[in-house]
């Protein structure tokens, strides 16, 4: 309402206290990497691009995607309203649209603050801070930049002053662009939630929910599927930089050797994922081969398109991922 709609409202004789806020927030171009962006707009002009998006990258997608509709059709009868009872130049498509890019800079430049009062309720502890914006985002962790809160600048009020510290890294060299750390995340979450990537990321992951359970599914062993549920082993199958993550090699084991025994033995801890290793690691060689073809293939298509990484950052980005997928891929151990 302030940014856009009050200055028509009132013929330009008033305008908002945060102008110089909304003077320095990323124009729509600035935001237009989002998944989510090209799946809710009305008018993207990337939504051939939404098939080139990894498993974890489309569930993040359609999450994002629901919440921002939700919100929509609540603010939406709301606008209305008020596009009836003045001469406000916008249509509700162009406003819609307007509450995308609002929606994203909201989304993407969000800073967490405790509220003492509000412990339990997450959605009233952000905060936009705007110098943030000049800040790149380094894949190492506890090295650069990071979020505080000072309560000994408290103003009575017990929330303290947000500030933005330096790290353990010491700048030396006059032009070094500082750093600031979001949080251990890979690219596919970076991409849904701010809309860029890292061209290396030491925390990028690969989901391979669906592989391990369609095959498992597949072998109409009930049984099987309900043992890993209630030992909270249904799920989150991950190969990372390390390999393939534990909650994967319980699954598989049991998958190849059908050892209910010894599986529950590893499950306590009185068995090393050592003992199974030999005996899953040619069913870990194929699905590894499957989805280095699968990726490798997409990686084509997506070139096959003939739109330049270097000139398209949504393409760049999406690049960036396969690229990571491929590399943990090729280095995996087993």
């Amino acid at each position: 309402m302030e940014w856009k709609l009050l200055p028509e409202l009132t013929h330009g004789t008033i305008i908002s206290f945060w102008q110089p806020f909304f003077d320095v927030w990323p124009v729509l171009d600035d935001l237009k990497s989002i998944p989510a962006l090209w799946k809710t707009s009305r008018i993207s002009s990337h939504k051939h691009l939404l098939p080139f998006l990894t498993n974890i990258s489309k569930v993040h997608c359609e999450r994002i995607s629901n919440l921002i509709l939700k919100d929509w059709e609540i603010l939406s009868t709301i606008i209305k309203q008020w596009l009836e009872l003045s001469h406000i130049r916008y249509t509700i498509d162009e406003i819609y649209e307007i509450y995308l890019h609002i929606y994203f800079i909201i989304n993407s430049r969000c800073l967490y603050a405790e509220v003492p009062l509000k412990k339990d309720d997450r959605t009233s502890k952000f905060t936009l801070v705007p110098y943030v914006d000049f800040i790149n985002h380094s894949e190492e962790m506890d090295c650069y930049c990071y979020p505080k809160i000072d309560y000994a600048r408290n103003d009575g009020s017990g929330l303290g002053q947000f500030v933005i510290r330096g790290g353990s890294y010491t700048y030396k060299t006059i032009g070094e662009q500082i750093l600031f750390n979001y949080g251990p995340h890979s690219n596919d979450f970076l991409l849904n939630e701010y809309g860029f990537t890292l061209g290396k990321n030491c925390w990028d992951t690969i989901d391979i929910s669906n592989t391990v359970q369609d095959m498992i599914i597949q072998k109409n062993d009930i049984k099987m599927i309900e043992f890993l549920e209630e030992n909270g082993y249904w799920g989150e199958y991950m190969i990372n930089h390390d390999g393939f993550n534990y909650t994967s090699v319980v699954a598989i084991s049991l998958y190849v050797t059908n050892d209910y025994d010894r599986i529950g033995k590893l499950i306590l801890g009185y068995l090393t994922e050592d003992y199974f290793l030999p005996k899953i690691k040619q069913l870990m060689i194929e699905i590894v081969n499957d989805l280095m073809s699968k990726y490798t293939t997409q990686n084509e298509g997506l070139k096959n398109l003939n739109i330049s990484s270097d000139t398209d950052t949504c393409v760049y980005n999406l690049l960036n991922v396969f690229k990571g997928y491929t590399d943990i891929l090729e280095n995996v151990d087993i």
